[in-house]
């Protein structure tokens, strides 16, 4: 039988509110031992969009193919809670080796970021990894033909995202301020627990999901779009969108602080933007055809993102830098504007 999106969409809410709190807690914890800087940081987003995206992909097809995608899904909570908790120890022996090898004082830049990359792949792919699957499963277990606007998909999505917002938020501002970085990880880790547990017992006697209708465009709907431009103008806005949230954040750090509280605030508030703006587009337009499912490269673009991320962080400072001199220049001018008022 079909599920029903609201029961499915609770599940989905726990696995979006996990999700951030381990990259919150991933994120500290290589801090300690790559430091805080761009290269370091993005090291650790690039692994972690990585593994999100290539689960998406490949996990995303075997989804298709099992009958009882719901159970599929329960398996993978199951394997996440398993691989975030070990992913503690493959952390300690992470900071050892990089110790061992001497760091970026040693390395260099580049032989630094390519160790950073290994390490951070070692210790997080496999938990980011599996996650990337997740909406996919579940996604498959809820649809139907006569879903035309794919709103029960939305309904999905739109509970992942907020649950990421709600992870984002608990772990930034109490988790990790009253339990610590560990428990915080380990207490995420239950609730995979848990919700893997829900859904393989709510996937018994589960029926394979009927194939969904895939509707042609009408006669006034235009000519189709190719496939190669949806995927570039998904890679270009994923790129841009992580270059304006880094922007935003180091354009309010004057002005609000640049703590990890703040940059919590702003990750909040950006996943909540494009979570809602997803779900809203599905209610958009009622003449709006289902596309095809079956676009599993539609799901790498999480893959161009994370290549890109790297660039993204080059730019991102070049930006600061610049908009930090036009600030002192413009700050000068003004002080020298008011001495000069000043003097008789």
């Amino acid at each position: 039988m079909t599920r029903m999106p609201s029961k499915v969409a609770g599940l989905l809410f726990c696995s979006g509110l996990t999700a951030l709190i381990y990259q919150t807690i991933w994120s500290r914890q290589f801090r300690l031992i790559f430091g805080s800087s761009t290269y370091a940081t993005a090291a650790v987003l690039a692994i972690f969009m990585g593994g999100l995206g290539v689960g998406s992909l490949l996990l995303g097809k075997r989804a298709d193919g099992k009958a009882r995608p719901l159970e599929f899904y329960g398996n993978l909570e199951l394997l996440i809670a398993a691989t975030a908790a070990l992913s503690q120890p493959l952390l300690s022996m992470a900071g050892r080796i990089y110790v061992a090898l001497g760091g970026s004082a040693v390395l260099g830049l580049g032989g630094a970021s390519v160790v950073r990359l290994v390490l951070a792949a070692i210790v997080i792919g496999a938990p980011t990894f599996l996650m990337g699957g997740t909406l996919p499963a579940a996604a498959r277990a809820i649809e139907t033909g006569d879903d035309v606007r794919r709103r029960r998909v939305a309904v999905l999505y739109a509970a992942n995202t907020v649950g990421a917002v709600a992870g984002a938020l608990l772990s930034t501002f109490w988790m990790v301020e009253t339990f610590g970085n560990r428990k915080t990880l380990l207490m995420a880790a239950l609730v995979n627990l848990l919700v893997g547990v829900l859904a393989r017992a709510a996937a018994r006697g589960e029926t394979p999901p009927a194939e969904p209708a895939v509707q042609t465009r009408t006669g006034g709907a235009g000519a189709p779009v190719p496939p190669r431009f949806v995927f570039a103008a998904s890679a270009v806005t994923g790129f841009a969108f992580l270059l304006m949230e880094m922007v935003w954040y180091r354009m309010l750090t004057p002005l609000l602080g640049g703590t990890t509280f703040m940059f919590g605030l702003v990750l909040a508030i950006a996943l909540l933007g494009i979570g809602t703006g997803g779900a809203a587009y599905s209610f958009w337009r009622s003449d709006r055809a289902a596309s095809d499912r079956r676009h599993p490269r539609a799901a790498a673009s999480p893959l161009r993102s994370c290549a890109a991320h790297q660039l993204r962080s080059i730019v991102e400072d070049r930006v600061a830098q610049v908009g930090a001199r036009r600030l002192g220049i413009d700050a000068h001018e003004r002080l020298g504007a008011t001495e000069a008022d000043e003097q008789p």
